[in-house]
């Protein structure tokens, strides 16, 4: 059975928000590299509580560590209340605004996306998926 934080080869999983500008030109970035993409827009088809749990196990964070504490509803309702796991949970998956996106996986490679041009990390080698940032001249090759 694949787990949602499992990839294939040569394939890059995407969770991203369409409402946000930022997740677009990510979505966009992601379209345009050789590989095979999956990806999935939580404004139309969010995750369930125990997605988000395995989501947040294979970032390393806590459930608390997936919410956006940018967005309008943490701001203005949430930014000072105490929720336990379970609470988090339900509220990522019924408020998708809430949820820290664009967030990668390559191979087992789990991360948060900060910039569009960020989406393949330097240390990433991944056939057909490498970064090669600056000019071959420019890093001593």
């Amino acid at each position: 059975m694949n787990s949602a934080m499992e990839t294939k080869e040569n394939e890059l999983k995407l969770y991203y928000n369409s409402a946000k500008k930022r997740d677009r030109e990510t979505l966009g970035y992601a379209e345009s590299l050789d590989v095979r993409l999956n990806d999935r827009d939580l404004s139309k088809n969010n995750l369930t509580p125990r997605q988000f749990a395995e989501l947040a196990e294979s970032l390393g964070t806590e459930v608390r560590g997936l919410v956006d504490e940018n967005a309008d509803m943490f701001l203005n309702e949430l930014k000072d209340k105490k929720f336990s796991e379970e609470e988090w949970l339900k509220l990522l998956s019924n408020n998708p605004d809430l949820v820290k996106t664009p967030v990668a996986l390559i191979g087992k490679k789990v991360y948060y996306v900060d910039s569009p041009f960020n989406l393949i990390p330097e240390d990433l080698d991944i056939e057909g998926v490498k970064s090669e940032k600056g000019e071959k001249s420019e890093s001593g090759e």
